[in-house]
């Protein structure tokens, strides 16, 4: 899935969120929810950044959060990220 909106509206926020949810397997805004694996890709944000809002809404670690990050945009990035998909 692919959330679009302006910047500074949340979408970020609420797609960490939702990939909590699914990899606890809780709900989501009141909407049951089936555990399963997430493959979180960032082409913006830092890596560390993001393990640390994860962490603010409760990760532990055991989660099955698959975080992959591109910082900074390189050449190829629709192999790199097709290489993360078909890794996952």
């Amino acid at each position: 899935s692919i959330f679009v909106g302006k910047p500074k509206t949340g979408k970020s926020t609420l797609v960490r969120d939702l990939a909590y949810r699914i990899a606890t397997g809780e709900p989501f805004l009141g909407f049951s929810v089936t555990k399963g694996r997430v493959l979180y890709i960032a082409l913006e944000e830092k890596r560390s950044e993001i393990k640390k809002q994860f962490q603010a809404l409760g990760c532990i670690g055991s989660e099955e959060i698959y975080l992959h990050s591109y910082a900074v945009p390189k050449q190829n990035l629709i192999e790199q990220l097709k290489e993360s998909i078909e890794a996952f």
